[in-house]
Formats: C-alpha cells, sequence, structure tokens
C-alpha cells in the first residue's frame, strides 16, 4: 500500500473519534475538544505540496 492510501485508512480511522482534552493548573481549567472532518484531510496530508504525481 502506498503512502497516500495509508494517510487515507489513518485518517478514517480518526475520523470515528472525538478527543477531550482537560488540562488545569491550580484554579485554571482548559478544556479541548479535537476532531477529524474529511474537509480537513488534503489540507493535513499537504496534497497542494506533493510534486511527484
Amino acid at each position: 500500500m502506498d503512502a497516500l492510501k495509508q494517510s487515507t485508512v489513518a485518517f478514517q480511522e480518526l475520523m470515528k473519534y472525538e478527543y477531550e482534552i482537560v488540562a488545569g493548573s491550580k484554579k485554571t481549567l482548559i478544556k479541548m475538544v479535537l476532531f477529524f472532518s474529511k474537509e480537513h484531510f488534503m489540507h493535513l496530508i499537504g496534497l497542494h505540496k506533493l510534486t511527484d504525481l
């Protein structure tokens, strides 16, 4: 399997989940939600920078 196909398969697996990250220090609490959307895939893999296709 080529690298592009592997990236696609891995990204599809990430899209199944929503990640909630909670961090705190003293009296401050920060909550972040991380999710992967198919609309962002081309940008995240840097498709616009590929030159060998």
